[in-house]
């Protein structure tokens, strides 16, 4: 609530009287405008603050339809904990309701009989105030919990960024969680072409609003001087894109997408050559602008927060680092695979050219005719896949191991070789076991007795299985090297044994630029590059003369003037006796491997820059943990160069934090085992100047295929600010706490307090209220009536009493409490403040035991509030003391200070409540059982008013029933001086000064209230005074000029006009119509502020209510005197 825009106030009361009082009272506020609103129901009420939304609430608490309590609870219902604050008025002055209602929530509880206008406006003011704090304490609360927030947004990207490369995940991850944070309806992340294209390549929106994502753009709004501001990451934040600030062009762009408020952040990458973005020109330092992080607010204008573009700059910066990291990472893998790739291609040219021979498989048989029994040896019965001893020898048992198809050309070949004595000489297909067909070629001799019979047939079987596959596998692979050859990508050429060129084929011939006929013999060599031609031709003639197989990386020379990189190999092909008999090969162009070569180690060169300048420290460790890398920044985290560092072990200098070295130890461990290839690790470490560095570690090992430990990688991360942070951010939360805890301990003392006045406040209202009322309906004899008077004086003075005490502590809080200073004898003040409590004392039977040394005790104060101060021990003392006992009052000099000590045998003070004893709204008993009253305000003002004067008061007690001790400390003046003349002044007039300058003098009073009006006429026409009383400020200004009065008493709350409006009235007017009167402010605003107020407004003197008539009448006898 801005003090500046009215404040809006809702009266809910049935009485229209009473809620026109209101009113009345709360526009005389002139701190607060504010806007009154008015309801007479609480149904209607409860309505009306839904709609209205008003700051303070003012209830009747007996409505035809609720009451205050059940009010509270719908208000509760229907708004929250967070509902405006609440002032309660009722009829009834009961105390146990007023507590209820302070725990529902009410701020402040009223009686209507005795509420006046300056205490309902103190009531509305203090519960703008309190919501005013409340409202600060949330609002502090709300951005501490989105400051964390948006920490830990941060350190969650920033976290996948360094342990994923997967870029998509942490781009959807980033849109998700910024949209999340910001309750925003769309986020998105918008790559930028070099064109000025651009597209949506993430995107996270809230149901209901149309998807872009993948949606292409081109934003011809896009000035230079926008690239301009996003390369140097400046962010921009529109809060209502049809506000005129951009271009209607770009309003159009936005407002297809629902647009209506956005926040772009610029994601830049830092490239390490020139390059040409959105024609704008970069050098190697620039950053290049890769696109945008872009929030959308759909449903109306948004007004962005400074922290929510801080969260959106930190999680662009992330991005341009995880998409940098991802495109190096994409780049090497591709080169990777490429080299890859090349190297498994030549593999397989090379093996498709390789023919395998595999050793022969031979096995015996004899075949007995005249038996027809066949022995096999067991090479042949493995070969045919038997085990030793397996085949039966019949001759039938062979044949059906013959392939259908050959068996009647076996037997054929048998028929022949026995009738017609022909060489046996066959290859036939068998079954083995398994069920595979195997080839074999049989050869064998018939052997025959004398007579020519033919006896036994003796041969060999080979399986010619490899031969006949290889034969099968010559012939598919002569194909493919026919296709191959006219359809290869790759180069192929062959050769005779000296060399010369017999063939190439088509892509050979592309590469070289040479057609066929041009290859051949020598030719081939002119389309080497003229730099290579030598060394290429020197190498191929040695590797024809020794045999060796020719390989080389070398250039061809294009008739266009191009060039291509190849690699050649060549491998001698060989006659059965090893003589070479001619060469081939290939030749592979390697032109794009080579660039990508190149493209590798610049890319290696650029990733080596960026480890050297990344802001976290790299350090690598070989096999042993010995430094073999020690990067910049590292130099710039622990301050030791790599030249002190590389070779060294980190035990062999102090590195390590000492409570931190088992833990280190531990990661330490879990490496050199194997345990974990990556580990993280938050540790302190000493830097070289001796200062520690909190520092979080990344750890990651490489190991060979064996998994023996390589080295170590290690990424530092210098985290001392945020360890910083987070221990202030601990200890604001701490204090927080501490602030909340007293806030609530000071909301149970407010509680008690309000309780405690209410009932101090009626108590005296009791005998006042009753005596009078017996003195009004019955006749009292003298002494009765005399007894009814003291006790209602008694009782009033009581109460004035406690309202001076809360007057004192508001005066001490605003620094307000003025003294009289003077040089003042103290045993006066001291025997003073004793007279005032002997008389209770004699009635309690307690002996009063002063011990007042003989002495100057002159001290610079005002006697009448050191008096104050030792009446409040005193009286407490005489109060908490039992009948019977004793109280003892001490003046002596301790180190020339005056020490006054106030002891007693009575009830003593509770160890636990001692520290409190002084402070104001506290008694060690606060229940409604307590045996003694009071506000608790007395000692509080005591010990202020000792402060003020340059002392000190102390409380001791050794416990319960063992009484108390209270200790005041003043300096002592050394001084003689007489101060006569200023001590008359503070004498009162007497009666006959005051009846001589009185009578017959004209007085006009003023006041509203009636009883007042006529007490304040009747006490001056008492002193003689021709005393005319008006009950509003309109008639004292029509009085005024027709009877001409000399003194104008007046109070200063009135309707229409009040008492400040009436007195600049007057002094408008001219001398003889009055302009000059003499005027005293006779009011219940009793404040220094109220009575600076009303002497700055025109009056000569300020008397607070209530007053004495001796009072009274010696202001208005001084004030006259003076006037004279």
């Amino acid at each position: 609530m801005d003090t500046q825009q009215p404040v809006k106030i809702l009266i809910i009361d049935d009485s229209a009287e009473d809620r026109f009082a209101y009113r009345r009272y709360l526009l005389q506020e002139v701190e607060y405008q504010y806007r009154i609103l008015e309801q007479e129901t609480g149904e209607a009420g409860l309505s009306l603050c839904l709609q209205e939304q008003p700051d303070v609430i003012l209830i009747d608490f007996l409505l035809p339809d609720l009451d205050g309590l059940e009010f509270l609870s719908q208000l509760q219902d229907q708004i929250g904990k967070n509902h405006p604050p609440v002032v309660m008025l009722t009829g009834q002055g009961d105390e146990f309701v007023a507590v209820q209602a302070m725990k529902r929530g009410a701020q402040d509880y009223l009686i209507k009989g005795k509420t006046t206008s300056e205490a309902l406006r103190l009531a509305v003011k203090s519960a703008i105030k309190n919501a005013r704090l409340q409202q600060q304490l949330q609002q502090s609360q709300a951005a501490l919990e989105q400051q964390l927030k948006s920490e830990r947004i941060v350190t969650q990207i920033a976290g996948q960024i360094r342990q994923s490369l997967d870029l998509d995940t942490i781009l959807n991850t980033t849109v998700e969680l910024v949209r999340q944070f910001l309750q925003t309806d769309r986020v998105i992340m918008f790559e930028l072409q070099p064109d000025g294209n651009g597209k949506v390549v993430v995107e996270s929106v809230e149901s209901g609003w149309t998807p872009i994502l993948s949606t292409s753009m081109y934003d011809t709004c896009l000035a230079t001087s926008d690239i301009s501001s996003y390369l140097q990451g400046q962010a921009t934040a529109r809060t209502d894109i049809h506000n005129g600030d951009i271009d209607p062009c770009h309003v159009n762009l936005l407002a297809q997408f629902q647009v209506r408020a956005n926040l772009v952040v610029p994601v830049l990458l830092n490239v390490g050559n020139n390059t040409q973005e959105l024609e704008i020109d970069h050098a190697s330092s620039t950053p290049q602008l890769w696109g945008l992080l872009i929030a959308h607010e759909c449903r109306a204008p948004r007004q962005w927060q400074a922290m929510e573009i801080s969260l959106l700059t930190q999680l662009a910066t992330q991005v341009g680092i995880a998409i940098q990291q991802s495109q190096l990472y994409q780049q090497a893998q591709m080169e990777l695979l490429e080299r890859q790739q090349t190297q498994q291609a030549l593999q397989v040219s090379e093996e498709r050219l390789r023919l395998a021979l595999d050793a022969a498989r031979m096995g015996i048989w004899d075949w007995n005719i005249l038996t027809n029994q066949i022995v096999w040896s067991a090479s042949l019965e493995r070969l045919f896949g038997m085990e030793a001893g397996e085949f039966d020898g019949r001759y039938e048992t062979f044949l059906n191991l013959l392939h259908p198809e050959d068996r009647a050309q076996v037997q054929k070949a048998i028929a022949r070789a026995v009738e017609h004595r022909e060489p046996y000489d066959i290859e036939f297909r068998f079954f083995c076991p398994s069920g595979r067909i195997r080839w074999a070629v049989s050869q064998g001799q018939v052997f025959y007795d004398q007579t020519g019979r033919p006896v036994r047939m003796t041969g060999i079987d080979l399986d010619i299985t490899a031969r006949k596959q290889a034969q099968e596998a010559l012939r598919e692979s002569e194909e493919r090297f026919r296709l191959l050859s006219a359809f290869a990508p790759i180069g192929i050429f062959q050769t005779d044994g000296a060399g010369h060129c017999l063939y190439t084929n088509p892509q050979w011939q592309a590469i070289a630029g040479l057609s066929l006929q041009e290859s051949l013999g020598d030719g081939w060599a002119r389309a080497v590059h003229p730099d290579d031609r030598e060394q290429v031709w020197a190498e191929w003639n040695r590797c024809t003369q020794e045999g060796s197989e020719f390989s080389m990386e070398f250039r061809f020379l294009t008739p266009q003037g191009g060039t291509h990189w190849v690699q050649a190999n060549a491998a001698a092909i060989r006659s059965q006796l090893g003589e070479i008999i001619g060469y081939v090969g290939t030749d592979q162009d390697i032109t794009a491997r080579k660039y990508a070569e190149e493209a590798l180690q610049n890319a290696l060169q650029k990733l080596n820059f960026h480890v050297e300048n990344s802001p976290l420290g790299v350090i690598e460790w070989d096999s042993d943990l010995r430094i073999i890398r020690w990067s910049e920044s590292a130099e710039n985290i622990f301050g030791w160069t790599a030249q002190e560092i590389l070779g060294k072990q980190m035990s062999e200098w102090q590195f390590i934090y000492p409570e931190d070295a088992a833990a280190v130890s531990n990661v330490v461990r879990r490496i050199l085992s194997g345990d974990e290839a990556q580990t993280v690790c938050c540790n302190r470490n000493y830097a070289k100047d001796g200062s520690v560095v909190y520092c979080e570690w990344y750890n990651s090992t490489l190991t060979d295929e064996s998994g023996n430990l390589v080295s170590v990688l290690s990424l530092i991360m210098d985290v001392s600010e945020r360890v910083r942070l987070a221990s202030e951010r601990d200890r604001i939360l701490q204090l927080e706490q501490v602030a909340r805890s007293e806030a609530e301990r000071a909301n149970r003392v407010k509680d008690e307090f309000l309780a405690v006045l209410s009932h101090e406040l009626r108590s005296p209202l009791n005998p006042i209220l009753g005596w009078s009322k017996i003195l009004k309906t019955r006749k009292l004899d003298a002494n009765k009536t005399t007894q009814a008077l003291e006790i209602i004086e008694r009782n009033a003075q009581a109460q004035a009493q406690l309202i001076e005490d809360l007057l004192d502590v508001s005066r001490i809080l605003q620094g307000k409490l003025k003294l009289n200073v003077s040089a003042i004898d103290l045993t006066t003040v001291i025997s003073s403040a004793l007279e005032t409590v002997r008389l209770a004392a004699q009635a309690k039977s307690i002996e009063l035991q002063p011990i007042l040394e003989v002495g100057v005790w002159q001290v610079s104060g005002d006697a009448t509030r050191l008096q104050q101060v030792f009446w409040n021990f005193l009286s407490n003392a005489v109060k908490f003391t039992p009948n019977g006992g004793r109280v003892e009052v001490r003046l002596q000099e301790v180190a020339s200070i005056a020490q006054i000590t106030v002891s007693d045998t009575g009830k003593g003070i509770n160890p636990e409540f001692l520290p409190y004893v002084f402070e104001s709204f506290r008694q060690a008993d606060s229940t409604t059982t307590r045996q003694f009253g009071g506000l608790g305000l007395g000692l509080a003002i005591a010990r202020n008013i000792v402060e003020m004067h340059g002392g000190t008061v102390m409380a001791d007690s050794l416990g319960e029933g063992q009484g108390a001790t209270f200790t005041v400390q003043l300096p002592l003046i050394q001084t003689t001086k007489d101060y006569g003349d200023k001590k008359d002044q503070g004498k009162n007039f007497s009666c006959a000064e005051s009846s001589s300058i009185l009578t017959g003098l004209r007085v006009m009073v003023v006041d509203d209230e009636p009883d007042s009006l006529e007490f304040t006429a009747f006490v001056l026409e008492q002193e003689g005074a021709d005393v005319i009383a008006v009950s509003s400020a309109e008639e004292a200004l029509r009085v005024i000029q027709q009877w001409q009065p000399v003194l104008l008493i007046s109070d200063i709350g009135m309707p229409e006009m009040d008492g400040y409006m009436l007195i600049r009235q007057i002094r408008k007017l001219p001398q003889d119509q009055g302009g000059q009167i003499s005027a005293i402010a006779l009011t219940a605003y009793a404040s220094e502020a109220d009575c600076q107020k009303a002497l700055a407004n025109g009056f000569d003197a300020h008397i607070s209510k209530p007053v004495e008539p001796s009072q009274l009448i010696a202001v208005v006898t001084k004030l006259l005197k003076q006037r004279v």
